[in-house]
């Protein structure tokens, strides 16, 4: 084909697409004029569907109309018309939506709130602000997570107070909206954690854990000897949640807390680190006089992997409670160690069918063949569970013997 053919057929198909593109542009002008007409019609559920239909073709020229109709007095009318003009996204439906935040409607104050966060625009700040600290607890919640969309400086310092509300949804989208803002918060949260309200401490220290970063762990750290219990707990829940081994000989410190509560969240976090230098220590905890402790310190030596934990645990399969027996039957399987699978054996013995249904599921993570006769025993257990967890850990047995 000669070149003078080539642009001759490159200059039909530009124009093709060109006629094409101004019919379609038509056919959308003329459908905007249609749901134009319709925004005015008497019936509350035709200006509903138009106002929605408006926001969906994206046509900026209705933007005036629309605002028009954020007086309707429909309120499923404002409603639609409030999340067109968040479609739009045009400056000029700024200062109508903020107005809307104030509408008699709930819901048409919400959807302002939260199209207030999409347009991005710093002139909703303070309106949003005032939002955050009104009355109704939804309003607040999507006001925090607007503000952290927006994340203006400004929006900080209300955001940290809002981790003290009352309703938890509304904290965790401050919290939410904080961690949006990154690396600005953390200074304020860090002074948040050292103000004199305990409440304060505790929610400042909480996020801290949850946003993360190098300048997180030293509050944190700190906070394990605060004077109030729930400040101490929350902080060694935040240093698991943080991973930073700087946590560990803290945390180790922590495990003589007078309060069982504590020792529990300190041997937990410690697992969650998952450093070798916990491993003595939580050993030790496995006996402690708290039940619960025992417990989370089965679990912290079965994230923590440490072939050390196989004896201490195959001693707590001994203890009086159930439940740190079967914490701990678990856990060693978690270590997939042969060593455990003659105490295991004779935990298929023990009077909790809780225990029992524990070892057979460790022995078949364990894949170890001297188990098999004792699994097939087990299947005739008098408890379902049990006879359910013997016949899946003798599938896995198979499975590593083909």
């Amino acid at each position: 084909m000669s070149n003078h053919r080539h642009r001759s057929v490159r200059r039909l198909a530009v124009g093709a697409a060109l006629v094409a593109w101004c019919l379609l542009g038509a056919a959308r002008a003329s459908e905007v004029d249609d749901q134009l007409d319709r925004l005015r019609d008497q019936d509350p559920r035709v200006r509903q569907w138009a106002a929605e239909a408006l926001g969906k073709l994206g046509i900026r020229r209705a933007v005036p109309a629309l605002v028009t109709a954020l007086k309707d007095k429909n309120p499923d009318v404002r409603h639609n018309v409030v999340w067109a003009l968040g479609r739009l996204k045009d400056p000029r439906a700024v200062e109508p939506v903020i107005a809307a935040i104030q509408d008699d409607d709930e819901a048409v104050r919400n959807a302002a709130v939260r199209v207030l966060g999409e347009l991005g625009d710093k002139r909703s700040v303070v309106p949003l602000i005032g939002a955050l600290r009104g009355s109704d607890p939804a309003t607040r919640g999507w006001a925090a997570e607007a503000l952290g969309k927006i994340g203006d400086g400004a929006v900080i310092p209300p955001l940290i107070q809002a981790l003290r509300d009352k309703e938890g949804p509304v904290r965790s989208k401050a919290t939410a909206a904080l961690g949006k803002i990154g690396a600005p918060a953390l200074g304020p949260l860090i002074a948040a954690a050292k103000e004199r309200d305990a409440g304060m401490r505790c929610a400042a220290l909480k996020t801290l854990g949850e946003l993360g970063g190098d300048r997180a762990a030293a509050p944190l750290i700190a906070g394990l000897k605060d004077r109030v219990a729930d400040v101490r707990e929350t902080a060694a829940w935040s240093l698991g949640r943080l991973g930073d081994q700087r946590g560990v000989e803290p945390l180790v410190a922590a495990l003589g807390d007078e309060l069982w509560t504590m020792r529990a969240r300190a041997v937990e976090a410690l697992g969650k680190i998952r450093d070798p230098r916990a491993v003595e220590p939580v050993i030790a905890a496995l006996k402690d006089t708290s039940c619960e402790v025992r417990i989370r310190a089965a679990k912290a030596l079965a994230a923590l992997r440490d072939r050390r934990g196989v004896g201490p645990l195959a001693a707590v399969l001994k203890d009086k409670r159930w439940q740190a027996r079967r914490q701990a039957a678990t856990a060693l399987g978690a270590l997939v160690d042969p060593l455990a699978v003659d105490p295991l054996l004779a935990a298929l013995k023990d009077d909790s069918e809780y225990v029992r249904s524990a070892a057979a599921s460790a022995l078949g993570r364990i894949g170890d063949r001297r188990a098999a006769a004792a699994l097939q025993k087990a299947l005739d257990d008098r408890n379902w569970y049990v006879r359910n967890a013997a016949k899946l850990a003798l599938k896995k047995l198979q499975k590593k013997s083909d």
